[in-house]
């Protein structure tokens, strides 16, 4: 086995089989049947508006706060620090920048 520079960089650890990160890609244009369906159904009209939202969907902050929001799960906070019923739930920050 050939070293060519530290553990990482082994002959063995070259890693081929994987796609290319899902980032900077438009969600809108580039899915043909979402595009063709919204054309059928008469709203061409918005197709600049939707390319607008799927290239910001697409970006790698969004897709970031998506696997942030994904990764920490929200929280059931049944009480407060009194004892009393609260009933709230305490999302990621990611979560929210997610829904706006």
């Amino acid at each position: 086995m050939a070293m060519t520079g530290g553990i990482a960089q082994l002959d063995t650890h070259d890693v081929f089989n994987q796609p290319p990160l899902l980032e900077g890609v438009n969600l809108f244009t580039g899915d043909r049947a979402l595009s063709d369906a919204v054309a059928s159904a008469g709203a061409g009209a918005h197709h600049a508006r939707l390319a607008s939202l799927g290239a910001r969907c697409g970006s790698a902050e969004v897709i970031g706060w998506g696997a942030e929001a994904n990764r920490v799960l929200p929280v059931l906070e049944t009480h407060d620090r009194f004892g009393h019923r609260s009933e709230q739930v305490t999302f990621h920050p990611a979560y929210h920048e997610l829904m706006r």
